[in-house]
């Protein structure tokens, strides 16, 4: 499976917001990692990096959505492939999560709708005499 970036484009017109999610290969620029200082990690200081444990760095290096090199013993990442990693998943579950508030959104202005047509048609209830002996209490 390859690695696959998502691009959020958001365009908001009035109330509504259209989300589009494209998904295309990352592609990895070997020029930008040359010009600045490469730091590297190990699987543990990845782990640290990305919050998580250990055991998920390894899981997304096997299944090739964190690139990373076997030296030796040990699983060698760049920071720029971590950062660009932690990036796409940000812009990932952020679109997520602005989609689901539309669609909750738009669930919510619907509801409200249909509760005013609902008791739109209604009768309204007569008025009823003050009874005697009532008045002035309160």
């Amino acid at each position: 499976m390859r690695p696959v970036c998502a691009l959020l484009a958001i365009d908001i017109t009035g109330d509504l917001a259209n989300i589009c999610l494209t998904a295309m290969p990352i592609k990895l620029s070997p020029q930008r990692h040359l010009e600045t200082e490469m730091k590297t990690y190990t699987s543990d200081e990845a782990a640290k990096f990305l919050a998580t444990d250990v055991s998920t760095v390894r899981a997304l290096i096997d299944d090739g959505f964190l690139p990373a090199a076997k030296i030796g013993r040990a699983w060698v990442m760049l920071e720029s492939d971590l950062v660009d990693f932690l990036s796409v998943r940000i812009r990932e579950q952020t679109a997520e999560r602005i989609e689901r508030a539309v669609i909750t959104d738009r669930n919510r202005n619907q509801s409200e709708v249909s509760q005013t047509r609902r008791y739109r048609g209604r009768r309204r209830l007569p008025e009823l005499p003050e009874l005697p002996g009532e008045r002035g209490t309160a």
